[in-house]
């Protein structure tokens, strides 16, 4: 054992009026011993005894220190060093990659442009969330074209985590209906399947539709050729093939003023899978990944950045 190693505790290094402490205790129980045998040999007895008794723990702590000084100086292990690997890369797109840029806010906005849409999974979703080159892995949860990635921009997105402490309560409604504050957009414009024209869809409230995703509310859609919206939403998924080797996925969501072709909103989500895909007892990995930043409650983050940004219009 190295000169500078010390004894230790289970986890903290041992104090050395401990030791003091330690060392009157056991003169202190060695004293009585000695004073209230009368026998040579029964002293020799309760002498050997006390000396094993204090002399356990005091092998114990050796054994630890010596286990801490090896586990110090082991080389880490190949699963360690990937781990550390991916861990340092997360951390630094984290600290250099992850805070919202918002140039200016808009006030009293009632539409908005979807240059993209979150595309449609056709029903692959288990095999996706185990794909480390699935596109949208940065935000696995979120909405797409088959379960109103559109739709969800005309309701309320205040979805908070003193709400979410309440998993009963309605958490959406069309914008003619006033939720905490924030309401959905009146209309939202995306391109077409074929990319050739424009979708404009509304939400109107329906208390008889009780389908997903949205049960008493049903939605209007016509094609358009009215100007487009002054300010857009998209998106840019990240799938750097280096990254994704570490299982780490990103995404990038702007607002832009298209009168001005300004960016004037943009936020990086980030992802890491520690387990590095690992699907054991059905784990999706990347559903079951616990790393993200900026860490975030909500289902639809695309939908609650944007509205940090594009202020809607309130009312009627």
């Amino acid at each position: 054992m190295s000169g500078q190693a010390q004894l230790v505790f289970g986890t903290g290094t041992v104090n050395p009026w401990l030791w003091v402490a330690y060392a009157a205790v056991f003169a202190l129980t060695l004293g009585l011993v000695l004073y209230w045998i009368r026998t040579k040999l029964d002293r020799a007895l309760g002498a050997i005894a006390v000396c094993v008794c204090f002399a356990v723990p005091l092998q114990w702590l050796h054994a630890s220190a010596m286990y801490a000084e090896r586990e110090a100086n082991r080389p880490p292990s190949e699963s360690k060093k990937r781990y550390l690997a991916a861990k340092s890369i997360f951390d630094k797109l984290s600290a250099e990659h992850s805070q919202p840029i918002i140039k200016r806010t808009v006030e009293d906005v009632e539409g908005v442009l979807l240059m993209k849409v979150r595309p449609s999974a056709q029903g692959r979703y288990h095999s996706l969330w185990a794909d480390p080159s699935w596109a949208g892995a940065a935000l696995p949860m979120e909405r797409n074209a088959d379960t109103g990635y559109a739709e969800f921009f005309l309701l309320d997105s205040d979805w908070t985590e003193e709400r979410a402490k309440n998993a009963g309560e309605p958490r959406q409604r069309v914008s003619t209906v006033q939720m905490r504050g924030i309401w959905g957009f009146r209309y939202v414009d995306s391109p077409s399947a074929d990319g050739t024209t424009r979708i404009r869809t509304t939400a109107v409230n329906d208390p008889k539709n009780r389908s997903q995703p949205v049960p008493g509310v049903s939605f209007k859609r016509e094609m358009v050729g009215s100007p487009a919206p002054r300010y857009a939403v998209t998106y840019e998924d990240n799938v750097d093939p280096e990254l994704r080797k570490h299982w780490i996925a990103g995404t990038t969501i702007q607002v832009i003023d298209r009168q001005t072709n300004e960016v004037i909103g943009q936020q990086s989500f980030w992802r890491w899978d520690d387990g590095f895909g690992n699907q054991a007892g059905g784990r999706q990995p990347w559903t079951a990944a616990r790393h993200s930043c900026p860490r975030f409650i909500w289902i639809e983050p695309t939908h609650h950045f944007v509205s940090t940004v594009l202020k809607t219009k309130q009312g009627s």
